[in-house]
């Protein structure tokens, strides 16, 4: 009930509220359900927000990843949907090492 009121007041004040259950023992890939539940973001958003708004999404994600886009795509392929208009980047091949949650990190401010 209190998780319930909770969402509603997130979605009138136009947030987004993702929804996840988490395995305690899923040992084996801890992240992938949280790298799931924000898979799910932009579905969401597309959904929820205008054109104009979009993007402006688009605009500041494009301009906070700059040459890491193709990352956050690898990490996250649903981000198509809040780029219509933009071809998903091409990722370099990576000789030493492959792409993991492990070895990939961003800061936002």
């Amino acid at each position: 009930m209190l998780v319930s009121s909770l969402i509603d007041r997130v979605d009138v004040s136009g947030g987004y509220v993702l929804v996840e259950k988490i395995e305690k023992m899923s040992s084996e890939r801890p992240l992938m359900d949280i790298l799931s539940a924000f898979n799910r973001l932009p579905i969401l958003m597309k959904n929820k927000s205008p054109p104009k708004e979009l993007q402006s999404i688009s605009d500041k994600l494009k301009d906070e990843f700059d040459s890491d886009l193709s990352v956050l795509f690898r990490l996250l392929p649903n981000m198509s949907a809040i780029f219509p208009n933009f071809d998903k980047p091409t990722v370099k091949a990576v000789t030493e090492q492959a792409m993991s949650l492990h070895n990939v990190s961003f800061t936002l401010p």
